[in-house]
């Protein structure tokens, strides 16, 4: 997998939400069964981590690769303020 680039994006904080989301948006490309392993390491529910956005296309030039677009969420309890 080659990391083309990665954004951090706006956190999701909301009152009322348990958790925070620290959100980022990473662009890869790279073989598709390469890929689908990446992804299923990177999807983590247990250490609430989850990829809640994907888009594949099949790269220009080489059919044999994709360019892959994901959204990854870090979810967390926000510290107690006082």
């Amino acid at each position: 997998m080659e990391i083309k680039s990665q954004k951090l994006q706006p956190s999701i904080e909301y009152d009322g939400l348990t958790y925070h989301r620290a959100r980022m948006e990473i662009e890869v490309n790279g073989m598709e069964a390469g890929l689908y392993r990446w992804l299923d390491r990177l999807h983590s529910p247990n250490e609430f981590r989850a990829v809640t956005f994907m888009r594949l296309n099949p790269q220009k030039g080489d059919d044999t690769r994709v360019d892959c677009q994901i959204v990854v969420e870090q979810w967390f309890v926000p510290e107690e303020t006082s």
